[in-house]
């Protein structure tokens, strides 16, 4: 059995794409997971400035780093590209933000879940400043001590390490029960393919039902499990009108309106959807044919 890592308790630890993780929160647009331990000791920035966007670390994580980590996992799709907010532990917002797919944690993201971080065998680097350079900080890189403790060193030392965190998409599949090393298994659940097609009446008559139907997608994980029909009357909003396993759903068509659109997409057993497959807009016929009625004498 498996359950998508979205619903995987803060804390849990897993093993994927060659190393071992743990979850810290979930969020919008993901997981966010930290290894469980630092992976090797190299500087924060080998020319000892202290902006993650500019740092060498970035590169390295982005770079080599995650090429292992594509290779182990066998596709690139679980790892999300994040917006990594740098403002300095003293508040300056010189460093702005950086887009990156693995990077190093920021204070805040440290402190918001320090109850279920462990403790590692060396210090290590965060993302976020103790200052900038604007403040005559430009060296000085955060880090945390094997204690969990915050402290700050400068950007060049590599006595420290490297625990790099990621956003991991919360489709991937989890193991219902742990292995022999106490540890959870990941597996990357693939979303389902959009429908074939969709198909609505070419005449649509206000007051009367029309039947839509569309066609198959198809799953490679095997855990298809229904398909969302949508429908937008005139210039409104998108609405849900139908969410089940059939092809097929029988629509009223509201009497007076002008227009009306629909899209279908489908959903799997982990939540994973695919995008959605939309219909060309129809008008609304309201006009009806006089009804003829006679006097009997």
């Amino acid at each position: 059995m498996k359950k998508a890592l979205k619903t995987a308790p803060r804390g849990t630890a897993f093993n994927y794409a060659g190393q071992r993780w743990v979850v810290l929160e979930h969020n919008a647009t993901g997981t966010l997971c930290l290894t469980e331990k630092i992976v090797e000791d190299r500087a924060f920035d080998d020319g000892n400035c202290n902006d993650f966007s500019k740092s060498s670390s970035l590169r390295y994580l982005n770079g080599p780093f995650l090429d292992t980590l594509i290779d182990a996992a066998g596709c690139s799709g679980a790892f999300l590209t994040s917006e990594l907010d740098l403002t300095a532990d003293d508040g300056l917002k010189d460093y702005g933000t950086c887009n990156v797919t693995i990077f190093l944690l920021t204070v805040d993201q440290y402190r918001r879940n320090r109850d279920v971080i462990p403790n590692a065998d060396d210090w290590w680097w965060l993302s976020t400043a103790f200052s900038t350079a604007s403040n005559g900080y430009e060296h000085s890189a955060r880090c945390v001590y094997t204690g969990g403790t915050l402290n700050r060193g400068y950007a060049y030392g590599g006595i420290g390490g490297l625990r790099p965190a990621c956003n991991l998409s919360s489709d991937l599949l989890v193991s219902d029960s742990t292995d022999s090393d106490g540890c959870y298994t990941v597996i990357y659940n693939q979303a389902p393919t959009a429908p074939s097609t969709i198909n609505v009446p070419s005449e649509v008559i206000g007051g009367e039902n029309i039947t839509v139907t569309w066609g198959a997608s198809t799953d490679s994980d095997g855990n298809l499990a229904g398909y969302v029909l949508e429908k937008k009357v005139d210039s409104g909003t998108w609405t849900q009108i139908y969410k089940g396993s059939s092809r097929t759903y029988s629509v009223a068509v509201t009497y007076g309106s002008t227009s009306i659109q629909f899209r279908v997409k489908a959903y799997d057993a982990a939540g994973a959807e695919s995008a959605y497959t939309t219909s060309a807009s129809r008008t609304v016929i309201n006009n009806r044919a006089p009804v003829i009625s006679c006097l009997l004498y």
